[in-house]
């Protein structure tokens, strides 16, 4: 997406900007201010980053629902009852701004959905996805993934810079 560069300009190895401690207070800055013209939040926020990505018609895991302050809204963040959230067998409910699976909680009954009504702060509600079965055999009670690090050259190419395997570590 390009969102580490500093500008438009053609050539990329002068808008690169590197990952040192200037960046990350800048990152963590932005992390904070929930500008939603920063690409920071667009990164930092589920909900957005699911809007951004559906809107631009890239596959994701499906959203059913946004939470705030015990409050459920649709998609277009329109108020909806508990009762639409009951026609699906299991979803996750996740921190619009975790990482690293700071607050998952997978919802398996219709008996759960009253604790949305308490959370405090913003969440997400996201269908199960199915993962790859090699990946799965890695650790089936978490979604494992490939993260890469690519790059865009002035001649359009994309390379890979870097990829790492994130495996979950607990149930």
């Amino acid at each position: 997406y390009a969102l580490d560069l500093k500008s438009n300009r053609k050539c990329f190895e002068s808008n690169y900007c590197d990952y040192d401690d200037n960046f990350r207070l800048v990152r963590e800055k932005g992390n904070k201010n929930g500008d939603p013209n920063s690409q920071i939040y667009l990164l930092r926020d589920k909900f957005q980053f699911y809007r951004y990505l559906h809107d631009n018609h890239i596959p994701t895991p499906k959203v059913i629902a946004f939470i705030k302050n015990g409050k459920i809204y649709d998609c277009n963040l329109n108020s909806i009852s508990l009762d639409y959230l009951k026609k699906y067998d299991s979803f996750f409910v996740k921190d619009n701004n975790g990482e690293c699976g700071s607050y998952v909680k997978k919802i398996k009954s219709k008996n759960e959905l009253n604790e949305l009504l308490n959370l405090k702060g913003e969440y997400i509600c996201q269908l199960p996805v199915n993962q790859e079965p090699y990946l799965c055999k890695l650790n089936q009670n978490s979604i494992n993934t490939i993260r890469m690090v690519t790059i865009r050259n002035s001649c359009g190419e994309v390379a890979v810079l870097s990829a790492v395997l994130r495996v979950g570590t607990n149930k």
